[in-house]
Parts: C-alpha cells; structure tokens; sequence
C-alpha cells in the first residue's frame, strides 16, 4: 500500500508543478516582451512628450493673445480712475 501511495505522491506532485509553470512561464513572455519593446515605447514616450510641450505651448500662446487685449484695458481703465482720482483730491 505505501508504494501506491508513493507513486500516486509523485504523480500529485507532477500535476502541481505543471500548474505552477503556467503562471511562470506566462510571466516570464512579459517581462520578455516589456524588455524588446523597452527601446521603442522610449522612443514613443519622448515623441509625446515633444508633442505635449509643442501643445502647451500654442496654448499659453493662445491664450496670452486672447486674453492681453482685456488686461490692457483694464490696466488703462485702473490707471484712468487712478489719475483722476488724484486729480480730484480722492484716495481709496
């Protein structure tokens, strides 16, 4: 009887090594493939990056000359209330 139970062990033991190689070797093609595609995710990486500073560029761009034509006036309206207001003698 110990002899069955010995060989029945071993084939138990089999059956549990092969289910522990799946994952292994699964993990393995991964880190494999992360490995090859290390060089052109890089170079992909650094041409976004070129991309999204081009594009907060235009955008700081386009909104300084959307926005300048506001502030300029409103830096004349203040410097108008200001003069008059020393002109007439009022302070704030």
């Amino acid at each position: 009887m110990g002899i069955a139970r010995d060989i029945a062990l071993i084939f138990l033991s089999l059956d549990a090594l092969a289910m522990g190689l799946v994952p292994l070797i699964l993990l393995g093609g991964l880190a494999y493939g992360l490995y090859r595609l290390k060089a052109p995710l890089r170079n992909g990486l650094r041409q976004g990056q070129e991309y999204a500073a081009k594009m907060a560029a235009f955008a700081e761009k386009s909104s300084h000359t959307v926005t300048r034509p506001f502030i300029s006036l409103y830096g004349a309206w203040q410097w108008l209330i200001t003069v008059l207001g020393l002109l007439l003698g009022r302070s704030k």
